[in-house]
């Protein structure tokens, strides 16, 4: 997938290359969800569909779906690593 000026980006929705400790980190800070204990974000993550992109190895962006699996997804957690943020990969 390419976004913006030559920015190329890979989007991938295995959770083994997911950065955990790092998302534990910015949705601790998010303001939604704002000192959230990391054993709640763990359980989040494995029971939700999610969504990583990525810029040369590293992950840039988050996203999580909850889904009854038939008829209902709600995407929730849509976040942008701070130094990557004001460009339009959040979108």
């Amino acid at each position: 997938m390419i976004l913006g000026k030559r920015r190329h980006f890979g989007f991938d929705n295995g959770k083994a290359r997911l950065d955990l400790d790092a998302l534990f980190v910015l949705l601790a800070v998010s303001c939604w969800s704002q000192g959230i204990p990391r054993e709640t974000v763990d359980r989040s993550i494995s029971g939700s569909g999610c969504f990583g992109l990525y810029q040369s190895g590293q992950q840039v962006g988050f996203g999580r779906v909850i889904t009854d699996g038939a008829t209902f997804a709600y995407l929730c957690d849509v976040i942008v690593m701070p130094n990557f943020r004001g460009r339009p990969i959040g979108k």
